[in-house]
């Protein structure tokens, strides 16, 4: 029996955490998850602690935070990368990104890792300078919804101005 999708970490006697990202071929990849967060937070004035880092992928695994990417969020939960903020939503399992409290203006991504990404459609712009962020799975992903809901909102736009153009006619 083979499984698929699965992911899950490991720590050498190093301290390095791997994490295996769960091909569904069957084939063995790993990340250096601590290492590539250290180079993310490279890019703030502050240093990163690895033991800081360690502690928050060990309570990724634990489940106590459970939205993706949470482990480079800080207390308050937020993630600064680039100069955009993204909001982690444990509860939810959700990354956000702008104000996504109506769900009309949002674009929900589902990532490689579990739980999503929300993004705000006035937001995208942000989201480019910060995709660096993601890992190369989830980018596809989120560029592949992208391109989804903007071909969604021009046929929306053309049935729109289809109605406008029907009711000039019969007025």
């Amino acid at each position: 029996m083979r499984l698929s999708g699965i992911s899950y970490a490991a720590q050498n006697q190093s301290g390095t955490v791997f994490q295996n990202t769960g091909k569904p071929d069957g084939k063995k990849e790993f990340k250096n998850c601590l290492h590539d967060s250290m180079l993310a937070g490279m890019a703030e004035k502050e240093p990163v602690k690895p033991y800081e880092t360690m502690k928050k992928f060990e309570e990724r695994l634990s489940g106590k935070k459970s939205a993706p990417y949470s482990y480079l969020a800080d207390d308050s939960g937020m993630i600064e990368y680039n100069g955009v903020v993204f909001f982690c939503d444990d509860e939810h399992n959700t990354i956000s990104l702008g104000d996504v409290s109506n769900p009309k203006d949002v674009i929900t991504v589902p990532l490689v890792g579990g739980g999503c990404l929300k993004v705000n459609r006035d937001n995208i712009d942000d989201l480019s300078k910060a995709i660096g962020m993601f890992c190369p799975e989830d980018i596809n992903r989120i560029l592949r919804a992208l391109a989804k809901d903007a071909k969604a909102q021009k046929a929306l736009q053309e049935i729109e101005e289809e109605k406008e153009s029907v009711f000039d006619s019969l007025g």
